[in-house]
């Protein structure tokens, strides 16, 4: 006979928050990016070290236009602008 602690419905929500606990850790900490080195998401910053900078994330921005500083950063290998205004 079964108690009421033990029912079943109890045991799968126990098992459910659990997932959904670690799910969301896997989420939240799983989309940080690392900032590796060479690695930037500020141009302002990335002008202080151009030779050091191997990608620049500037998505999201509301670029207009595309800054012609960008042409500074010689040893530049990937370049993120998704998400902005530019046409």
């Amino acid at each position: 006979m079964m108690t009421m602690s033990h029912s079943p419905t109890k045991h799968f929500r126990k098992k459910g928050i659990i997932l959904s606990i670690i799910l969301l850790y896997c989420y939240c900490f799983g989309n940080l990016k690392v900032q590796e080195k060479g690695t930037y998401n500020d141009l302002a910053k990335a002008l202080q070290n151009p030779k050091d900078v191997r990608i620049l994330d500037l998505r999201g921005r509301e670029l207009a236009t595309l800054p012609k500083e960008i042409g500074q950063l010689k040893n530049l290998q990937e370049l993120d602008l998704s998400y902005n205004q530019l046409w």
